[in-house]
């Protein structure tokens, strides 16, 4: 059986409308308890806490296994492009720790 991760971030776009991103936060609460591990919503972009600051919180918190999760309709650019890369740009800022 897979372990699972020390904590998810739930990553979605952003959006400038605030209100538009409250749900994100909504369903990584919700995944927190059915998962039972921390779940912390990001964005891409157009909001905050971007990517880089959730995996920088969670690493200053102790966590070392990320697991993140793109909240996206469908896989575009972002998801097939983007986020690897910025993925491996954070592994390498942060080699302790399992992304």
């Amino acid at each position: 059986m897979k372990k699972k991760p020390d904590a998810v971030i739930l990553l979605g776009h952003g959006s400038r409308v605030v209100e538009a991103n409250l749900p994100l936060g909504e369903i990584a609460l919700l995944l927190e308890e059915k998962l039972g591990c921390k779940v912390k919503a990001a964005f891409l972009q157009l909001a905050q806490p971007g990517m880089e600051e959730a995996v920088k919180t969670l690493a200053d918190e102790g966590y070392v296994e990320i697991a993140i999760a793109p909240f996206f309709l469908f896989p575009g650019a972002h998801v097939r492009e983007d986020i690897p890369e910025m993925v491996e740009k954070l592994a390498r800022q942060y080699p302790d720790i399992k992304l």
